[in-house]
């Protein structure tokens, strides 16, 4: 390209500025020809430095615009723009093998990408759209002391395909990449940011790091898939306020899973997962090493098929941890750790697996009613019960379209249960108790209804159930008789 280039300025010099006629009309003879091998040449060296690994590309962004620029003045043809939405850290200066610190080249990648509006398209609640545009780490690992700032109001970008790390020098309050605002946004979502992607990155705060993402009131942002988050002190993901930010196919460790420190309840501090707000989903995503593997803050979120393999329960770990309402569990493993509501208000636990002693664990933090839960169709392994109510703090007052049951290889306390006895001598008066059998406590939560049915093989007696004391049941005939009666009891209400 190089040979073509000057052969064909020097034809036009010549065309120019010879000074007899027949050089003139050699030369230029060949004038079409190198123009039009030229333009090719540069136009294919341009095609292949696009598709060129960006660690390894021939002509940085500012070098591929100013060739066009020659190339359309030579040729007289107008190439298109460079509409390449890519930034790549070692264009700025970033040292891709992590050996020294990369911050400024980092800060000015990502300066660039927020200036990258070319289009002066908005969005949602006025945010401007970046076009797609994409830091690529380009299977770089980077060292940073400070933490990647997106603020407010930027949408549809992407950060993938590397590795970014904390350096000893990084603020220990803050998250290796920081999205959006902590000012209130208007509108009627409260989202200041929009179709923000985070993909195929490993993103490790080297136990200084608070931790690996926040994201402030996002809509419709993605974290995932093959994003791996490790060395946090306080929570790898936090997501504040906002509506519908994905986190799937991604793992989590406060510390590495071979750490020791991984099962000790005095060195596991951190949170895997936060989630101060609504409307978010967690999926297929593995919490390996955490205090806590995932609290919930918010209403209306979704966790499926997310595995809480963090600190057990025996040292003190907790694997799901609830403390608002609405929300709905479908598919999730927790090995080891409890799954604890702290609000038992309009809570779906589903076909989950609870491993080593794991289950579900009411435990308000005020006294409220149980409305609207739904506990069922879980495999418990290794533990006696699927449900355990903690009122060391408060107390559970009454149930209202509650139902907890279908459990695997666990014995189901429920608001409804069923007993069945037989009585071989006669008697006019029978009991059965079921103080074993009920979740909650009958003080608070009495029985709210008696089902029963009597058999016996002598005369048919006139019978009754009396008012419930406590948990017992009584059922009294006219004569004495022995019989069979099945007593189904309820502490529920329905609406």
């Amino acid at each position: 390209c190089g040979f073509l280039t000057e052969r064909f300025l020097l034809i036009l010099v010549l065309k120019q500025f010879a000074f007899t006629s027949e050089a003139r009309t050699k030369e230029a003879m060949w004038l079409p020809q190198l123009g039009l091998a030229a333009m090719l040449c540069s136009l294919a060296l341009l095609t292949v430095d696009a598709r060129r690994p960006p660690t390894n590309s021939l002509l940085p962004p500012h070098a591929r615009s100013r060739y066009r620029s020659v190339i359309s003045s030579w040729s007289g043809v107008e190439l298109p723009s460079d509409s390449d939405p890519t930034l790549r850290p070692t264009d700025f200066g970033a040292d891709p093998t992590g050996r020294t610190d990369s911050t400024q080249a980092l800060l000015k990648t990502v300066q660039a990408l927020i200036s990258s509006n070319t289009s002066g398209h908005r969005m949602a609640n006025s945010i401007v759209d970046l076009g797609g545009a994409t830091v690529d780490l380009g299977g770089g690992d980077y060292l940073t002391s400070q933490p990647l700032v997106v603020p407010g109001f930027f949408g549809n970008y992407r950060f993938v395909n590397g590795a970014l790390r904390a350096s000893p020098t990084f603020p220990p309050d803050r998250y290796l990449i920081e999205v959006g605002t902590q000012t209130p946004c208007s509108g009627g979502q409260g989202s200041c940011t929009q179709d923000a992607g985070f993909a195929g990155l490993l993103l490790d705060g080297s136990q200084v790091a608070a931790g690996a993402i926040d994201i402030v009131a996002a809509m419709g942002a993605n974290i995932g898939p093959q994003v791996f988050v490790s060395n946090f002190t306080t929570v790898g993901i936090k997501i504040d306020g906002g509506h519908e930010v994905m986190v799937h196919e991604t793992w989590l460790g406060e510390f590495e899973w071979s750490d020791s420190r991984k099962e000790n309840g005095t060195a596991s501090t951190a949170l895997g997962i936060q989630i101060n707000g609504n409307d978010h989903y967690v999926t297929n995503t593995i919490v390996f090493s955490s205090h806590i593997g995932v609290q919930i803050n918010g209403a209306a979120n979704i966790l499926n098929g997310v595995h809480t393999w963090n600190l057990a329960t025996a040292n003190h770990g907790v694997g799901i941890h609830v403390t608002a309402y609405q929300n709905r569990f479908d598919g999730c493993y927790l090995d080891y750790n409890n799954l604890v509501l702290a609000d038992v208000n309009t809570q779906t636990i589903i076909d989950g697996f609870f491993l080593g002693g794991g289950h579900v664990v009411l435990a308000p933090t005020n006294n409220q009613t149980a409305s609207g839960l739904y506990i069922a169709g879980n495999q418990i392994a290794g533990a006696q019960f699927d449900v355990e109510v903690d009122e060391s703090q408060a107390f559970i007052t009454d149930a209202v379209d509650v139902f907890v049951g279908g459990s695997m290889d666990a014995t189901s306390h429920s608001v409804r249960a069923t007993r069945t006895a037989t009585f071989n001598q006669a008697a006019t008066t029978f009991q059965i108790d079921f103080a074993d059998a009920l979740l909650f406590d009958v003080s608070r939560v009495p029985i709210q209804s008696v089902q029963y049915s009597l058999t016996t093989a002598g005369a048919i007696p006139r019978h009754v159930a009396r008012p419930v004391q406590g948990s017992v049941v009584t059922i009294e005939t006219d004569v004495a008789v022995s019989c069979t009666l099945t007593v189904t009891v309820d502490q529920g209400t329905y609406t």
